[in-house]
């Protein structure tokens, strides 16, 4: 019994340590996308400032300081090749606040991109899209 709990305590540590070293060789971003219209508005964000091989961690989208009577804060995450988002595109995810407050998503996971990001996203919004690379 003693033989199980030490090889259970060893795996466990080993593990730890692994997770650790995969969490330091990490590199977060983040990259802004402002609507700075007063109506919705959609925006392919380049494949050089997000990549296809980024993963993304999650997505705020907050009411700009300059309009405080916004009430249309919301948005919507797509992965899109940048042409048009199709039927075929996934939606990463969508966030709508009705008092106008700021609204953040994080994935329980890291979400990988097959193409790249395109957000749709309402007037005097600030979408801010949180990645690891």
């Amino acid at each position: 019994m003693k033989k199980i709990c030490a090889l259970f305590l060893m795996v466990m540590l080993v593990c730890s340590i692994a997770s650790a070293i995969e969490m330091t060789s990490k590199v977060f971003y983040t990259y802004p996308v402002v609507n700075s219209t007063g109506s919705r508005l959609t925006t392919f964000v380049p494949t050089t400032s997000i990549y296809s091989s980024d993963r993304i961690i999650g997505y705020e989208v907050s009411n700009r300081l300059d309009n405080a009577g916004n009430r249309e804060v919301y948005c919507e995450v797509w992965d899109s090749d940048g042409a048009a988002i199709e039927i075929s595109d996934e939606v990463l995810g969508e966030t709508e606040s009705i008092s106008g407050d700021s609204l953040c998503n994080w994935f329980p996971y890291p979400r990988n991109l097959e193409y790249g990001i395109a957000v749709i996203q309402g007037g005097y919004t600030v979408v801010t899209i949180y990645f690891e690379r």
